[in-house]
């Protein structure tokens, strides 16, 4: 599993949905305190709740694993993610030092480090 876990990365969905929790829910087909406590890891979905995110165009296998499905990113993410494979330690520390700056002007975090398998300076 990843950084987060599957409960986090659940809320993260919701949270970024654009919609309210009683949206999201009502969308999913459960009510608000089961939506609830699959945001605290009180319980986990069912392979149908799963089914009805895919169809609404989330990413199930991050949500599942922590990893992004890259069938499902734009050609602009792509891009993108192909470039951060390519660069070296120090550049995906810079890049990722600089977006984690700028989202912190917005009260917006971001925990996690330049990847998990990569050294930093």
């Amino acid at each position: 599993m990843g950084v987060a876990g599957f409960h986090e990365r659940l809320y993260e969905i919701v949270r970024t949905s654009g919609i309210t929790q009683r949206d999201f829910a009502a969308r999913m087909g459960v009510s608000v305190s089961v939506q609830r406590n699959y945001e605290k890891g009180l319980n986990r979905p069912n392979s149908d709740y799963l089914q009805r995110l895919h169809e609404a165009g989330y990413d199930v296998l991050w949500l599942l694993t922590g990893q992004r499905n890259a069938t499902n990113l734009q050609a602009e993410e792509n891009v993108l993610l192909s470039l951060w494979q390519l660069a070296p330690p120090i550049i995906r520390y810079a890049v990722f030092t600089l977006l984690r700056d700028d989202y912190s002007h917005f009260g917006q975090s971001c925990q996690r480090g330049p990847t998990d398998n990569d050294s930093t300076p």
